[in-house]
């Protein structure tokens, strides 16, 4: 029942620092009055029953601070997964344009800068206004960063896009120096 306690918590916020998790853990503890397996093997029970319907529960670091934590994500992206987004067709392709400018920066430095993320938008038939609400919309929303001007993935992005990623960018994936970080590998 714990355990169910937990997804539960993961699918109202899907992105949760492991602190956090182990205090809600222990408050659902306390609360349904019952001891259960530690988190650890309380995820390792959830994700053995989440993997029937394609969702996996993943603990990540932070590239900056390394906190570390637990992210709900899909793991099948199909064209089912594209529909239940907010975004429309053209954002998406504009999102996924942005996503190759970042990960083909030069020099690997998973980097774009805010004036090139905009300048992109006119040949994908996206305004430059729209383009702006839309990268404010995924800060918000936490799937990209913006630090001096610069855009880069967020942790949530690097955990829920892992497969997409590891596809179509593989050759620009430094082996270890990314996913050790993201992932704690």
């Amino acid at each position: 029942m714990l355990p169910l306690a937990l997804l539960q918590t993961l699918l109202s916020r899907r992105f949760l620092a492991r602190e956090e998790a182990e205090r809600c853990y222990a408050a659902l503890e306390d609360a349904m009055e019952e001891r259960g397996p530690g988190l650890d093997d309380a995820i390792t029970l959830l994700n053995e029953r989440l993997a029937g319907v394609s969702l996996e529960i993943r603990a990540c670091h932070d590239q900056i601070s390394r906190a570390q934590f637990l992210v709900l994500v899909n793991t099948k992206a199909d064209t089912l997964a594209e529909l239940a987004t907010p975004y429309t067709p053209t954002e998406l392709v504009y999102i996924k344009a942005i996503l190759e400018a970042i990960w083909t920066a030069p020099q690997r430095h998973y980097a774009l800068s805010s004036t090139a993320a905009l300048q992109l938008a006119p040949s994908l038939q996206l305004s430059k206004r729209a383009a702006s609400d839309l990268l404010q919309d995924l800060e918000r929303r936490n799937w990209i960063v913006n630090r001096g001007g610069y855009y880069t993935m967020s942790l949530r992005a690097l955990t829920e896009l892992d497969a997409y990623i590891r596809n179509e960018f593989e050759e620009h994936v430094l082996e270890g120096m990314l996913w050790r970080t993201a992932y704690g590998v």
